[in-house]
């Protein structure tokens, strides 16, 4: 009895195949993940947020406003990778 491996995504076990789409999910991570909390954060530290809290903008509002710039970028950067991803790498 015989066990073979049977790789049904990666049939030839090509690197490409998984490190393209490993590098894309950490710059979206980075960019819409660590970079608008470490903003708010620095806010924070800076005591620029009080002044935020005692305007009359409510709490999603705000986080919502850090957070699309961000979105934006990321999503330019991930169109960006599927281009340098079809490009180079004929994925």
């Amino acid at each position: 009895m015989n066990i073979t491996k049977l790789f049904r995504f990666n049939p030839l076990l090509k690197y490409k195949y998984s490190i393209v789409p490993s590098i894309m999910v950490m710059l979206i991570t980075m960019m819409d993940g660590f970079l608008p909390a470490f903003n708010i954060v620095s806010e924070k530290e800076n005591g620029t947020i009080e002044q935020m809290n005692v305007t009359p903008v409510n709490k999603f509002s705000l986080i919502l406003s850090k957070l699309i710039p961000y979105w934006v970028v990321g999503f330019i950067v991930l169109n960006i990778c599927f281009v340098v991803a079809w490009f180079f790498y004929g994925m």
